[in-house]
């Protein structure tokens, strides 16, 4: 199974919004497409790879229905997802598989567990140098993160 990330991994992350803006209603809904990932994405389950959506939500307010939304709207409604309450481990929802995410301590956490974790470095990470594993980029075209991702989940999945 490929667990994959929504804020920073399909859609694009604004690294100017504050938690305030981020509760708003309509927020996620309007965020950018990651058009690469979300081809990607269409692909691998084009091909029967198993694939999830794995994405932290608040407890309150729209954020899981503008998600679903948005994932509908950029052609991904018919994924399988799974929204955790924004603070809790991505760990405590998921079964085994590859998480593919940009935030470094959900990739720790889940690393930590013995699972294979995929780093994707968009426009505002991977700079510091911390996460060291697995990794793919937001400038690959869509071939690239699928050949990779078909292959690490054919290897670790």
């Amino acid at each position: 199974m490929l667990y994959i990330d929504m804020d920073g991994v399909l859609a694009v992350w604004d690294s100017r919004a504050s938690v305030a803006d981020t509760k708003q209603p309509g927020y996620f809904l309007a965020r950018i497409c990651q058009e690469n990932m979300a081809e990607a994405l269409r692909e691998l389950a084009r091909l029967r790879v198993p694939v999830a959506i794995l994405s932290a939500v608040y407890r309150d307010g729209t954020a899981a229905e503008d998600k679903t939304a948005w994932l509908f709207a950029h052609g991904l409604g018919e994924i399988p997802r799974i929204f955790v309450p924004y603070g809790s481990r991505k760990t405590d929802f998921a079964g085994p598989g590859i998480l593919v995410d940009d935030y470094t301590k959900n990739l720790r956490e889940w690393a930590a567990e013995g699972r294979p974790a995929v780093k994707f470095r968009n426009q505002v990470n991977g700079t510091h140098g911390t996460w060291t594993g697995l990794a793919v980029s937001a400038d690959w075209p869509a071939e690239q993160l699928v050949s990779s991702l078909y292959a690490w989940n054919r290897e670790f999945g």
